[in-house]
């Protein structure tokens, strides 16, 4: 069985507690978001047992060289035992059957990745998901992690790192903002939309040109992040895209407020 979908219709943390919930195993890949990554989870009967990451430094091997677990070598042999192997097995567990590394360390490391994979993931409630139902080859490699607890955790710490950013945060909207995300989601906190639109990139200027208090703002802000609306952008501002550019989205704002 595979199924796949947009998160904008399917938030994250409700198809975790979805897959969690009905115990399936198989692997969970997310892809594009603002920073146009891919992750994988890899799920066993529910629950989290392994993940990999398209950016480099999201990666276990990366993590366990990093933290000085393994040589950069020792990490190349495996992965090129790894490659041997159909279907591929989990890194971690390649390394404990290997003999590269006891189990213990790379318990500890899985469990550091994906809860910081969670928190990043939720991050940036845009892209695309597919599940594929399968049994994944986990030896050597014992977790005790329960998902809907860790979303629940990763969810709080999401929320106290954007809380964290936001004031200081250079805001933008979502490359992918498109009429039928704008529609039912922007509600109450269209006035603020309407001004990130028209060139507004920080909370004190949205406080300034709404004169809505900075609670309400920032609260609102929150909402239209978690709706994959809105982003926090890295840096000074840049212009958006041709293809999302200021007039295309005023023209399907300007239709959406005829429409409500």
């Amino acid at each position: 069985m595979a199924f796949s979908g947009d998160l904008a219709d399917y938030p994250l943390s409700d198809l975790l507690f979805f897959l969690s919930g009905k115990r399936h195993s198989g692997w969970l890949t997310l892809c594009g978001g603002d920073d146009g990554g891919e992750v994988t989870l890899t799920l066993l009967r529910g629950q989290p047992v392994a993940a990999c990451s398209s950016a480099a430094d999201q990666r276990l091997g990366t993590r366990l060289v990093a933290d000085g677990r393994i040589t950069y070598t020792q990490l190349q042999v495996a992965l090129a035992h790894q490659t041997l192997c159909d279907p591929e097995p989990a890194l971690g567990a390649l390394l404990v059957d290997l003999g590269i590394l006891a189990s213990d360390p790379v318990r500890q490391a899985v469990y550091a990745q994906l809860r910081a994979l969670l928190t990043h993931l939720l991050m940036r409630p845009t892209g695309s998901f597919s599940f594929t139902r399968g049994l994944p080859d986990v030896r050597g490699v014992e977790l005790d992690l329960n998902l809907e607890r860790e979303v629940l955790a990763a969810i709080g710490r999401a929320d106290e790192l954007f809380a964290a950013q936001l004031p200081i945060a250079r805001l933008g909207l979502a490359r992918n903002v498109t009429p039928d995300r704008l529609l039912g989601a922007v509600g109450d906190d269209w006035p603020l939309f309407e001004a990130l639109l028209d060139g507004a990139t920080s909370v004190d200027e949205l406080v300034a040109g709404s004169g809505w208090p900075r609670a309400d703002v920032s609260a609102g802000v929150t909402r239209l992040h978690t709706q994959g609306v809105v982003r926090l952008e890295p840096g000074p501002a840049t212009p958006l895209q041709e293809d999302a550019g200021p007039d295309a989205l005023r023209r399907n704002a300007v239709g959406l407020a005829l429409e409500r």
